[in-house]
């Protein structure tokens, strides 16, 4: 006999233990959901019975039973709002969907289990807010300042303290309290724009606080006014773009405070920000006082090293904006093609006898001639490609700039590099051989597709006629007879 067991809604809440929104899915056909909050105490854990749970703008109130549960049944597919309160309790909003979860045309709506903390408000907070006087330069108490506690945290993604903002008002001294806060979850605590003598403030930066127990009293760090206005804001820089003698330029929305530029820029090396790794620059405004300025006292920055840049950029009112960014040399960009690309025969070992016997000059080298009129190639490669080849193959590399062989004088007429023969010249299926040149740097070959090529045709090569002596082969025939 087949047994079901069924399991209470109590069951079903310690199995939940304290996770946020659960499905709990069964195989039944339906097109609707119920959703089941279960409201605990946040601290102990425990059921909290009578709480206060209602769905968020609807006037019905449900209590929660002595486990803990109120159970909402039938609700459409979609997204939920609870607000659950407790007279000792901060209110919390809590957010639970039903969901889809059919195939094949059959609606399967699962019901849903909504565990909802609720925390004790019974913790108190008190601080002060200071202002710093611009004629005297000492510390005054903002009055009537409004500081705002926002709750950070609660526990779960969809379940929060609400209302989330608490406001309350300094007195003359710039104090302020804040009562009845939830326990056990994070809050920050900041102060609304003030005007003050003419001028707007706002904190410096604001205090977290949080974990704190039902029944405690927290005193606060001062909170310390700050003038606020306008920052200029960074619009670029030239970062990308730098090369040996380039000069740095970091531009800004407004005019800057001339001032303030000098000592307050710094230029190291690498990452670590030690005097021991300060470059020597010179800082300035240009004409416009919305961009910076800065080079290197010895006139060229490194390509081995990579730099950052630190500072402070100042508006004429002082409000200012921290700059930091890294840089290195602009990379090296693949190089050009070479031009007039040739190749023919060079004779300077000419053999007149060799070349009237087989009409070719068997000692002869091939001489590949090109010009190239820039100065980003670090050397050439040589490709070759037979008249029975489909592609070419590397042949041979001809190195660099500052080789004996080849001297910037050189490089501005041209280029000429004699290869030896190529074995396979001697076959009578090579009827051309044909050259291509790509110039190559640090950056790589040059592979726009352009490569300069120059076919070579090798010229009918005369077989040496092989003379045979008639009269030895008779003497050999008569030996034979005799014989």
């Amino acid at each position: 006999m087949r047994k079901q067991i069924l399991l209470s809604a109590a069951t079903l809440a310690f199995l939940a233990g304290c996770t946020d929104n659960i499905n709990n899915s069964f195989d039944e056909a339906k097109d609707k959901g119920t959703i089941t909050v279960s409201v605990i105490d946040g601290n102990s854990r425990e059921a909290v019975e009578s709480a206060e749970v209602k769905i968020h703008n609807d006037e019905e109130v449900s209590l929660s039973d002595g486990d803990g549960f109120v159970v909402y049944k039938k609700n459409v597919i979609g997204t939920y709002v609870f607000d659950i309160s407790k007279k000792g309790y901060s209110t919390t909003r809590a957010y639970a969907n039903v969901t889809e979860t059919g195939a094949n045309d059959v609606a399967r709506v699962p019901d849903v289990l909504l565990t909802v903390p609720l925390y004790k408000s019974d913790v108190t907070l008190k601080g002060k807010v200071y202002y710093t006087d611009e004629k005297t330069g000492n510390l005054k108490p903002a009055k009537e300042a409004q500081v705002v506690l926002s709750y950070v945290s609660a526990e779960g993604s969809n379940v929060n303290i609400y209302p989330s903002e608490v406001i309350v008002k300094t007195n003359e001294d710039g104090e302020y309290e804040f009562e009845d806060i939830a326990e056990k979850v994070s809050y920050s605590i900041d102060v609304l724009q003030k005007k003050i003598d003419s001028k707007y403030y706002c904190a410096k930066s604001p205090l977290t606080a949080g974990g704190l127990r039902a029944g405690s009293v927290k005193n606060l760090s001062e909170l310390i006014l700050v003038p606020d206005g306008d920052r200029p804001i960074l619009l670029g820089t030239n970062f990308n773009d730098v090369e040996e003698e380039t000069t740095l330029e970091i531009s800004y929305s407004m005019e800057l405070e001339s001032d303030s530029v000098n000592g307050n820029w710094a230029v190291y090396t690498g990452i670590s920000m030690t005097n021991a790794n300060k470059v020597l620059v010179k800082a300035s405004l240009d004409k416009s006082k919305k961009v910076i300025n800065i080079s290197p006292i010895s006139g060229k920055w490194s390509s081995e090293k990579t730099y950052t840049v630190v500072g402070i950029a100042y508006n004429k009112d002082g409000f200012g904006i921290d700059f930091e960014k890294s840089f290195s040399l602009k990379k090296v960009s693949l190089p050009g093609q070479v031009s007039d690309f040739k190749v023919s025969l060079d004779k300077s070992q000419y053999d007149k006898d060799e070349e009237e016997y087989y009409n070719f000059n068997y000692n002869g080298l091939l001489k590949l001639t090109w010009k190239y009129s820039k100065k980003d190639a670090d050397g050439f490669n040589i490709y070759y490609k037979l008249n029975s080849d489909a592609d070419y193959a590397f042949y041979t590399s001809v190195v660099g700039l500052d080789s004996v062989k080849f001297t910037i004088d050189q490089l501005k007429t041209g280029r000429t590099e004699l290869l030896s023969s190529v074995p396979v010249l001697l076959a009578d299926s090579v009827k051309t051989i044909s050259f291509a040149v790509a110039p190559y740097n640090e950056a790589g070959e040059a592979t726009d597709g352009k490569q300069k090529t120059a076919e070579w045709k090798v010229p009918d090569i005369k077989k040496p006629e092989v003379k045979i002596d008639d009269d030895d082969d008779d003497e050999e025939d008569d030996d034979s007879d005799d014989e």
